[in-house]
């Protein structure tokens, strides 16, 4: 207790994992004695603020690091000869941790481009560091063998082999055929992508599976033509899942937005959908990933 004047104060350190981060004051207009059970709920009101302050602080150091990792992760998308692309990655906007989105498009040694959208459950550092994982075994994998059933199959299990346990990740993998548009895809658990044309839209038909790092599977394909001048968009449920009032945007909304869209050049598809879902939603509360690309 101090006496100052014609008040009484307490006075209680704020320390948590050894660090002291201030102090925390009571004061009162006459002078006066305390209790023992005055002392001691000032006491604890300070541990409750030194904790609350210290996991303020980690807060925000854990997600300071997963936004670094997440940007040093975004690999710029390569140039491509025939192909167009437009690419939106936003973080969500409420006060939370960094989302595991993702995506990737790299050329292979016959000119084939692969095509690699997904989201890893979680947040934070973990989360960042999955998405590399998936993407790296994609890319090695993908020398041996670039079926997109196959690298799906092969990487879903270093994932259970190698992860923690309630880690998964969703993903869509499009190995794209620019000499002719030939497609073939497969899906672990991931929204299928929407192809917007001139007088016809809708999304990719193909065998969701399962997540990636849940149990050993086959992850079947499916083969669709791709033709000048249709959109393909691919995206995470950031799109899907923002929310106005609790209701979802959803799929119909989306297919109709890029239906609308389908005069515009890729970039102008993947920010027009953006900005139509920032329009509805409250506001983001998941990382948002759109890439559209067209055969040139």
């Amino acid at each position: 207790m101090r006496m100052m004047g014609d008040r009484a104060m307490l006075g209680a350190p704020l320390v948590a994992r050894g660090r002291f981060s201030g102090a925390l004051y009571v004061g009162f207009a006459e002078p006066r004695s305390f209790s023992a059970e005055e002392l001691d709920f000032v006491q604890k009101c300070g541990t409750t603020v030194a904790t609350a302050i210290d996991n303020a602080r980690l807060f925000e150091t854990e997600r300071s690091i997963a936004t670094i990792l997440q940007e040093h992760f975004i690999h710029p998308l390569p140039s491509v000869p025939g192909l167009e692309f437009g690419v939106i990655a936003e973080p969500a906007e409420e006060p939370a941790l960094v989302g595991g989105d993702f995506f990737d498009v790299f050329e292979l040694r016959d000119g084939r481009v692969m095509m690699l959208v997904g989201d890893v459950a979680g947040k934070g550092v973990p989360a960042a560091g999955l998405t590399e994982t998936v993407r790296s075994t994609v890319r090695a994998l993908s020398l041996v063998d670039p079926r997109p059933g196959y690298l799906l199959e092969m990487t879903n299990r270093v994932l259970i082999h190698h992860s923690v346990e309630g880690e998964f990740v969703t993903a869509f993998l499009l190995l794209l055929d620019l000499a002719d548009g030939g497609m073939t895809y497969a899906s672990a658990g991931h929204p299928p992508p929407a192809w917007v044309g001139p007088s016809a839209c809708g999304f990719l038909e193909a065998q969701p599976g399962l997540p990636l790092g849940t149990v050993d599977t086959e992850f079947p394909e499916a083969r669709l033509r791709l033709e000048r001048p249709e959109t393909l968009v691919l995206y995470t449920d950031g799109v899907t899942e923002a929310r106005q009032a609790g209701a979802m945007f959803g799929y119909q909304r989306l297919l109709r937005t890029v239906c609308e869209l389908q005069s515009e050049t890729t970039q102008g598809v993947a920010e027009g959908l953006r900005d139509t879902v920032r329009a509805y939603a409250d506001s983001l509360r998941d990382d948002l990933q759109i890439v559209a690309c067209r055969l040139a």
